[in-house]
């Protein structure tokens, strides 16, 4: 009976124990979120970080630190540390374990978060990607909750952002064709201006050859000798043909008859 006593008390012991640390626990969680919140509400974001950080290192469920992580984002986007708080906020989002109202909140603070970056972005290809990212998460927080007006607000505002962003692309692509006809067209005259240069170059060249060569000396014939050899050019031709004309035909063999 005392050995079984003792057992009991022993596991009492134990169970208080594991309760008074359970207590110590919560009541460390709440007054480091309660010391957050309150260095939050007077702008001392990293002071409120670090006491949601000392939430998030003792506690590895998600439901029990939901609120130090959600915090933690919003204390690290008021310092414009935007990829962090789109972390932090992403975890809360993508968890179908939470209720939907706290997910709509975080795929909607993520937003703001990937928006914000894409601020950051000068190069239209690198930031259209960005808004695009983020229109998708005010997307998904509106299928959680439909009436969350400020997502909707936010949603236009992006999507407009990516419309005026496609139509500069659009009119910067056309320019860029613009300008790449012209340099064609240019390359193209300065095609045409050398062909016709080594044109006239071969042109010049050839003019100089015929100028070097040997002329044929003009015969100085008088009129009256000129007509004297064209008679007697046309004299010769009758004769070849007279002579044509008289040139035995030749002699036909007959077979023999046998």
């Amino acid at each position: 009976m005392t050995e079984l006593t003792n057992i009991f008390r022993l596991m009492l012991m134990g169970w208080l124990l594991l309760v008074t640390g359970f207590i110590q626990s919560a009541q460390a969680q709440f007054f480091d979120i309660r010391s957050g919140n309150q260095a939050y509400e007077e702008e001392k974001f990293s002071e409120a970080q670090e006491h949601y950080s000392k939430v998030l290192n003792s506690e590895e469920k998600i439901k029990a630190k939901k609120e130090a992580l959600f915090n933690k984002g919003n204390a690290a986007y008021r310092q414009e540390n935007y990829s962090e708080a789109q972390q932090a906020f992403e975890q809360l989002a993508v968890n179908t374990d939470l209720e939907n109202s706290l997910r709509s909140e975080a795929f909607y603070n993520t937003g703001n978060a990937i928006a914000k970056q894409a601020e950051n972005i000068t190069n239209p290809g690198e930031k259209l990607p960005k808004l695009e990212q983020a229109l998708d998460q005010y997307k998904q927080a509106l299928k959680l909750n439909p009436g969350d007006v400020q997502a909707k607000q936010n949603f236009e505002l992006v999507s407009n952002q990516i419309n005026a962003l496609k139509k500069q692309q659009q009119n910067q692509d056309q320019e860029n064709k613009q300008e790449e006809k012209k340099e064609e067209k240019k390359q193209e005259q300065k095609e045409e201006q050398k062909q016709q240069q080594e044109q006239q170059q071969q042109e010049q060249k050839q003019e100089k050859t015929e100028e070097n060569k040997p002329q044929p000396k003009p015969n100085n014939f008088s009129k009256e000798q000129a007509e004297r050899i064209l008679n007697a050019l046309k004299q010769d031709e009758k004769q070849m043909l007279k002579k044509y004309q008289q040139k035995p035909s030749s002699s036909v063999k007959f077979e023999k008859d046998w």
